[in-house]
């Protein structure tokens, strides 16, 4: 037998099942080149910033507005604003608070002054009619999220404050029958009494003083020539702003 001849023929076929060898057992170069790039791109990816909470989102609102000056750094309230008014609990707490309140009943407060009975709130309370359906959304949920604190609140006496269309008054110079008895009418005493309450805050005319009620107080805090100067149009347009006495 010519072993040199079978030698030569042989040693092909040992290459190639070598080569099959070693094909089926390492991995392909693509495998392992897709592989690499897929652990790079994971590697140098970019975690976005996550969005903040509505809970979150509402608490920057409480901060900007001031909420804890009137309601306390719990924003349990009581605290005596004007004399005879005392600030809400606005904590969700059952009893004291506002944990019954709904979304709307939160609504109607900011933007019409109105709680969740459909009763006016004093005007010590600001309103916001320009407040923004998802600012009034996360400031819900901010202030059913903090901790609910029980307690007692001192009744609230609105001097000032609205009426229903009851009373004596001539109410087509407010519209829909809600008076302002402390801004509408000069107080009982004093010896400048008529000239600090000249006219009602739906009309246009003399500087009302802030004592003449709480919608005056407001407005005038708010727009300090309305007192100092003259009770222009401009005026009567913030009544309809800040105070539930609607003019227009």
């Amino acid at each position: 037998m010519n072993f040199a001849r079978l030698s030569a023929l042989m040693a092909p076929l040992a290459l190639g099942a070598v080569a099959a060898c070693y094909t089926a057992t390492e991995p392909s170069p693509a495998a392992g080149t897709t592989s690499n790039s897929n652990d790079a791109d994971d590697a140098g990816a970019v975690v976005g910033t996550p969005e903040p909470s509505p809970f979150a989102l509402g608490q920057v609102i409480v901060q900007t507005y001031a909420c804890t000056s009137c309601h306390g750094s719990d924003l349990s309230g009581n605290i005596e604003q004007d004399a005879g008014v005392y600030s809400a609990n606005i904590t969700p707490d059952m009893d004291t608070g506002i944990g019954s309140w709904t979304l709307p009943n939160l609504t109607s407060a900011l933007r019409e002054g109105l709680d969740d009975q459909g009763d006016p709130i004093c005007a010590a309370m600001p309103r916001f009619p320009s407040l923004a359906d998802n600012d009034i959304v996360d400031l819900y949920a901010y202030l059913q999220g903090i901790p609910a604190v029980s307690k007692a609140q001192t009744d609230t006496d609105c001097q000032g404050n609205p009426q229903s269309g009851d009373d004596d008054d001539d109410s087509g110079a407010d519209g829909g029958g809600i008076t302002d008895a402390g801004a509408d009418a000069a107080p009982d005493s004093g010896p400048d009494a008529s000239d600090l309450c000249p006219h009602k805050v739906c009309v246009v005319g003399a500087g009302l003083a802030p004592s003449c009620g709480d919608c005056a107080a407001t407005v005038c805090s708010h727009e300090p020539s309305c007192c100092q100067k003259s009770w222009t149009a401009e005026c009567v347009d913030v009544v309809d702003l800040y105070c539930v006495t609607q003019c227009n």
